[in-house]
C-alpha cells in the first residue's frame, strides 16, 4: 500500500504538470516517472490488478490497443463501480489519496476530475473505434470472465 500509495502521487503531480505545462514538459519528470513506474511494479506484484488489467487484455489483443490505453478505456469507471459496490475500506483510503493528490474539496467527484485530469493526456474512444461492435461485448465479456480470473 505505501508503494502504490506514493506511485499515485508522483503520477498525479506530473499528469498535473504536463497538463498545465504541455505535453512537452513531461520530459522534465522522467525520473519521477520511472521512480513512479518502478512503485507501481513493486504494489501490482504484491496486490495484484484487477479487473482494468482482466478488461485490458482481450481490447488490446483483440484490437492491437496499446496496454496503458487499453487500461484507460476501463479505468475510472471500474473504480466508480467499486465505490458503489463497496464504499467502505481500501476505497476510502484511494479516494482519500486521490482527493488530496487532486486538490480536489471532497470525494464526491474524485473520478470526474482524475478523468478531466487524464483527458488532457490521452482522450478515451468509444470502443467501436477500436472496432468493437455491440454483437461482440458478449463474448468480450465471456472471455475475461473464463481467461482472467488470475486478475478478477
Amino acid at each position: 500500500q505505501l508503494y502504490s500509495n506514493a506511485a499515485i502521487k508522483i503520477i498525479i503531480d506530473v499528469f498535473s504538470m504536463i497538463a498545465k505545462q504541455g505535453e512537452s514538459s513531461r520530459f522534465e519528470c522522467l525520473g519521477d516517472m520511472l521512480t513512479a513506474s518502478n512503485y507501481a511494479g513493486i504494489a501490482f506484484g504484491n496486490a495484484g490488478v484487477g479487473a482494468v488489467h482482466a478488461l485490458s487484455y482481450p481490447l488490446g489483443g483483440t484490437y492491437h490497443v496499446p496496454h496503458g490505453e487499453a487500461n484507460y478505456q476501463f479505468f475510472t469507471e471500474i473504480f466508480k463501480l467499486y465505490q458503489l459496490k463497496a464504499p467502505h475500506g481500501k476505497i476510502e483510503e484511494l479516494n482519500r489519496i486521490l482527493s488530496e493528490s487532486l486538490q480536489s474539496n471532497g470525494w464526491g467527484g474524485v473520478y470526474e476530475q482524475l478523468d478531466e485530469l487524464l483527458s488532457h493526456l490521452l482522450k478515451r474512444k468509444p470502443l467501436r473505434e477500436y472496432g468493437m461492435k455491440e454483437a461482440d461485448i458478449d463474448g468480450f465479456t465471456q472471455n475475461v470472465i473464463k481467461t482472467q480470473q488470475r486478475l478478477l
